[in-house]
């Protein structure tokens, strides 16, 4: 379980560690990715700072042998691997955005079975 729930995690820093600031700085990547700076855009950069935020506790939960670590990642997983997973029906799955969403979602699917049983 904690190697996988690390992995998620630091997946999690990673990408978002990435795209967060690309947003915010309005990148051309990020415009041709995610569509010209609109509030809709700016809910979803929120949700990925919360998403951050998240990961960051609970990674420094299972680093320091918090039991509740575990607890928290049955709250965050399912609601990324969801919404994940429904961009792909209200976006489509050609979008590069949604291809990468899919492939994350599929581990922390991994990492969230491994939780579970």
């Amino acid at each position: 379980m904690t190697v996988l729930l690390t992995i998620s995690m630091l997946i999690n820093l990673a990408v978002l560690g990435l795209v967060v600031p690309a947003i915010w700085r309005n990148t051309p990547a990020m415009v041709l990715a995610y569509g010209p700076p609109t509030p809709a855009r700016d809910i979803v950069l929120a949700f990925y700072v919360a998403i951050f935020t998240v990961s960051v506790v609970v990674l420094g939960a299972v680093a320091s042998g918090q039991d509740w670590a575990g607890a928290a990642a049955l709250t965050v997983l399912p609601v990324q691997i969801a919404y994940k997973a429904l961009s792909a029906f209200t976006v489509g799955p050609r979008n590069p955005v949604v291809q990468a969403n899919l492939v994350i979602a599929a581990f922390h699917a991994i990492t969230l079975a491994s939780l579970i049983y």
